[in-house]
């Protein structure tokens, strides 16, 4: 369970963090609105004219948005039109509602219960297209559960460790890594059926595939031969909600950080280097005591934290850095810079031999940027 838990965390990441990426390029996040709030939401009968980031722990749409949606939420329910692309990630999403362009998607459950005009993507523990659910065109997912009692236009290429196929899909079907594929008798797949796994494919009586049908054998360590890769995306999405949340209840803390990283790179590093020998070495002193244990065990806490911040303060100084240096900064709001910098922080780090002494640097910067800031003289 902790590997799925782990597996489809990972994955939200990639699609959420490309989507975003590939919209920034077109222009229009130049001039997105935003609602930022416990709950959001839209009544119905209301025309919003986006595109619109929503974010908060609640964000229902009955009313419709005329242009891109972006959703960043626990629980998000769409229940009027999208007419453009929709990109969420949710611990849970239900598009109740037409969506006319793409629809990207990364939470803990998903369910199509209207058609997606463009193509569908989706990473999560659980998919479920129902009977009313149709994709106009593809349809890509990587899942624990896969249920489709639906329509999908084109192609479906996906990795899921459960796939039940009762629908019609109008192209050919590639499956990678799944465990069990099981086709009901209302199942009709007009193209191929390619797959993988451990076991080969259980059709009912009247299910279809008009194409070829081809298996290949795989044992079961090999199904998880891409979870290393899925383990670094999936840093992305903690990271990416952490600064969202950090920078709500404590707004400017990101900037603050990332100028003393901008202002003084030099003594960042240093006092980040420092820190990193001997706060280990000053915890380890303290469990000699009884009365130190303690301590040590709250100083190991807020190291290991500040470890972990040390790439968001990073990724914001490297996001303002080049906002500054291209003019972005009086245009694009500073989530997209963060994101920026917050993937090439990631580029950077998974270099292959050296990728290691940039790990190192961004912790060192990181962890001095944060002391930094801590012990800095208040100005009266």
């Amino acid at each position: 369970m902790k590997r799925v838990c782990a597996w489809s965390r990972s994955v939200v990441v990639g699609f959420f963090v490309v989507s975003l990426c590939l919209w920034m390029g077109t222009g229009q996040s130049w001039a997105f609105q935003t609602r930022i709030s416990d709950t959001v939401y839209v009544g119905s009968g209301k025309v919003l004219h986006g595109p619109y980031l929503f974010c908060g722990d609640s964000v229902r749409l009955d009313g419709e948005v005329d242009g891109d949606v972006f959703v960043i939420a626990q629980k998000v329910v769409v229940n009027g039109a999208v007419r453009g692309d929709f990109i969420g990630v949710a611990n849970s999403v239900d598009i109740n509602a037409p969506v006319a362009g793409d629809a990207r998607v990364g939470a803990g459950e998903v369910t199509l219960r209207s058609a997606v005009g463009g193509s569908f993507t989706a990473a999560a523990s659980s998919l479920y297209i129902e009977k009313n659910g149709r994709v106009g065109r593809d349809l890509v997912f990587a899942v624990n559960r896969f249920g489709l009692d639906g329509e999908v236009g084109r192609h479906v290429s996906a990795t899921g460790e459960t796939v039940y196929l009762d629908g019609k899909i109008g192209g050919n079907v590639r499956l990678s890594e799944t465990s069990s594929l099981r086709l009901g008798k209302k199942a009709v797949i007009e193209g191929d059926l390619v797959y993988s796994g451990p076991s080969k494919a259980v059709l009912q009586q009247g299910a279809q595939v008009k194409g070829k049908q081809h298996w290949t054998r795989t044992e079961g360590k090999q199904r998880y031969r891409y979870e290393k890769y899925l383990d670094v995306i999936s840093g992305f999405l903690s990271l990416i909600l952490t600064w969202i949340v950090l920078r709500w209840l404590l707004p400017g803390v990101w900037e603050g950080l990332g100028s003393e990283i901008a202002d003084k790179p030099g003594k960042s590093l240093l006092m980040g280097g420092l820190a990193f020998f001997t706060i280990p070495l000053l915890a380890i002193t303290l469990m000699f005591s009884v009365i130190g244990v303690p301590l040590a065990l709250i100083l190991v806490f807020f190291y290991l934290l500040l470890i972990y911040l040390s790439k968001i303060i990073v990724a914001t100084a490297s996001g303002m850095a080049i906002g500054r240096y291209t003019g972005w900064q009086e245009n694009i709001h500073p989530f997209w810079l963060f994101l920026l910098g917050l993937s090439l922080v990631q580029l950077l780090t998974m270099i292959p031999q050296i990728g290691w002494a940039f790990a190192v640097t961004v912790v060192w910067l990181g962890t001095g940027a944060a002391i930094s800031k801590l012990f800095k003289p208040k100005q009266v």
